[in-house]
Order: structure tokens, then sequence, then C-alpha cells
């Protein structure tokens, strides 16, 4: 479906001592052989955006729901209406999109037999991070907090691809300056904060380059941005900030630590790339944080109000552990079995009655699955079972 019409929503009571500074974005999307559609994001300004879809009431899906162009419209000016009547104000006067990008419930055709079609990272700890840092075959990146991106171009058309392979929504602007790259055929692979693209890795070039080790991969999305910021100048796409040597690299986790990041990736820079987790590249995250599944809460809990939610992670039995709750605070009213990104201080328990302790809820996760909520994900103390 092509994007026919999208608004820019903003409110913030920043400057009335308040702490909301929020964005929401719509997108009438229609096809004249399949329909109409109405896709939304919605979150705090600058930060990664939850994605989803309209229904022709006033409900909200994470897969798309289809519709004549008439309840698609209707959809779209109801929300438009309440958001503005809600105190919302718009960015921009809703224009059609610059660049016709496409968003399908469809497979992208990336997937990889049984494996999600990017690479994922491997967690480490202090010890092994410091290693790697003083190791001359890693590269350092900054830990981004987006959501997983992969930006596909083939001719004139341009597609985002999310952390399953699915085809998702670009925003406009985004979309433009992904076509004006100087390329027939492109694949990167990246995190999307806001409207902005945040690249790590090239795996198609005109030609496949997955074969070729990261150093040149990512040598080459450098010269690509490179060649076309001397022309037009990029403001959407920009690549991860990265640290080459020994000594920069020792610098570089100092500056991390200082400025509050998430953490730190390490690349090892002789790697093809190979699909899922395969133990070439890790992660060492500053601030302990994983991906769970909300359950519903007992009697007791569910009087208590919205402010927290139960939080479940799966054992190697594949069940559901109830593993505490989670402050929900400012983050609206989270649906039961949905996904969430959760910050924690520290785990403690036994393998049959694991508790995280001062968890709280970042945002809502639509680009993984139920199979990311692994309870190998938690740090818990030593002696405690774990």
């Amino acid at each position: 479906m092509q994007i026919q019409k999208t608004s820019r929503l903003l409110f913030s009571d920043l400057a009335a001592g308040g702490h909301s500074d929020k964005e929401y974005r719509l997108q009438l999307l229609a096809d004249g052989e399949r329909g109409a559609a109405v896709a939304a994001q919605y979150g705090r300004r600058g930060a990664a955006l939850t994605s989803g879809y309209l229904t022709t009431g006033a409900g909200w899906s994470k897969t798309v729901v289809v519709m004549t162009p008439a309840q698609a419209q209707a959809a779209y000016d109801r929300k438009l209406n309440e958001k503005l009547s809600d105190g919302y104000v718009a960015d921009a006067p809703a224009t059609p999109a610059s660049a016709p990008t496409e968003v399908s419930t469809a497979s992208s055709g990336v997937e990889n037999a049984g494996e999600p079609p990017c690479e994922l990272l491997t967690e480490v700890d202090e010890r092994a991070a410091l290693l790697l840092v003083e190791s001359p075959d890693y590269w350092m990146q900054c830990k981004e907090k987006g959501h997983r991106l992969e930006i596909r171009k083939r001719g004139s058309r341009v597609d985002g691809i999310n952390r399953k392979g699915q085809v998702v929504p670009l925003p406009p602007d985004l979309a433009t300056e992904a076509q004006s790259l100087p390329l027939d055929s492109l694949l990167t692979d990246g995190e999307a904060i806001g409207e902005e693209a945040i690249a790590f890795d090239l795996l198609e070039a005109d030609g496949d380059l997955r074969a070729k080790p990261y150093w040149f991969r990512f040598s080459e999305f450098l010269a690509i941005l490179a060649r076309v910021t001397e022309t037009n100048g990029l403001g959407h796409i920009r690549p991860v900030q990265t640290w080459f040597t020994i000594e920069q690299k020792r610098e570089g986790l100092r500056l991390l630590r200082e400025s509050r990041a998430e953490g730190a990736v390490f690349k090892r820079i002789d790697a093809p790339f190979r699909p899922g987790r395969n133990g070439q590249h890790f992660k060492f995250k500053f601030i302990k944080s994983l991906t769970a599944k909300i359950l519903p809460k007992n009697t007791k809990d569910a009087a208590k109000g919205h402010n927290s939610v139960a939080l479940g992670l799966l054992n190697s039995a594949g069940e559901w552990v109830e593993v505490g709750h989670a402050s929900a605070i400012g983050k609206g009213d989270l649906p039961i079995g949905g996904l969430v990104e959760v910050r924690y201080l520290y785990g403690f328990g036994s393998k049959q009655a694991p508790k995280l302790v001062q968890a709280r809820v970042l945002c809502l996760r639509t680009d993984q699955t139920d199979a990311d909520c692994s309870l190998d994900q938690a740090q818990f103390h030593q002696g405690q079972g774990y």
C-alpha cells in the first residue's frame, strides 16, 4: 500500500513545568486492489516510536487492518481530530508522501530458515568487554536505543524491514532520503530512532556483500554516505558511532559511560554476515534491560490499578514464569500479552521463583516475538540459583 496522506502531531507541556514531550504520526495507506489502512506511531519525541494500525472503530492493532477507502479516511480523520482535541498541534499540514512506501504483513523475503533475518548480539560481562577493547580484531560501536530496521532499495522502491523480517512503513522523509542513495540495489541493517535510521551494516550494494568481512561492508557504507554528503547531504540516515583502534576504544568506552549510553557493541572485523545469534559480535550493557511479556495480574494485584504490570519470561521448558512487576507510570494502558522492554536493577531468587528488582517499563516492543523473552536474558546475583 502507498502512503496517500500523512500527519505529524506534537504535544509538550515542558514549558509549563510538565513532563510530556510526545508525538503522534498518522499515515493513510491505499491500494486499488488491496483496499486501505491507517498506520500510526506514537511515543516520546526523539525516541523509538511504537507502531501499529487503527481499526474501523477506536481500536489499535499490531497487524494491518484492511478497510474500504471510506472507512480508512474516517478512521484517519477521527484519530486526527481526537489528538487535536487532546492538545496536540500539527507539526506540518497533511501532505501526500514524498516517496511511495509499502506496508504489508507478508514476509519481506529475507528470513533465514528458523533464524531472524538479522544478526543478533551475544551479551558479555565487563571483564569480557575490557578484553574486547584491547583486541585489534574488534571495532567498538555505541549501542543505540531504537528498534531494529533494515532499509531495502530496489530501483525506485524503498521498504523498511523489521526484526521479524516483515515489511513496515518508513517515515516519508527517511524513505525519500534512502531513495536518493546512488545505487539501484541496497540493503542496510541498523536501528530506527524517531525519523532517523542509524546503520551499522551494509548487506547489499548493487550486489550481495554478506560473504565479505565486516570491515569491508561497513567501510563501503561509509564511502557511499561520504559521496552523497558531498552533493546533497543527509539528515535522516547516519552510520553508528564507531571506534576502530585500541586507543580509540578505550576513550570511547569512557565517553559512553559518561553520557549514560545503554552500552557498547563489539564487531569482529573479519566476520561475514551470519543471521541469528552466532557468537561473532557482542554487547556490553551498562544498564540492565530485557524483553518480557505482560501477564494477567492476580485479583489482589489487579486492584492496585494500572501503574504496574506483571512480567513473564520463558524458562528452558518453554513455560512462562512470572518474575515480578514493573512500574508502568506514564505508559498508558499496556495490553495483556504485549511485549515490553524493561529496565531493572538486578535479579534474585531461584530458577523456580526468579524476581526482578526495581523494574520499569521503557516501551512496547512490537518488533520482537515470545521467543525473545527468554529467562536467559536476566542477570542474577551469584549464589542465587543461576
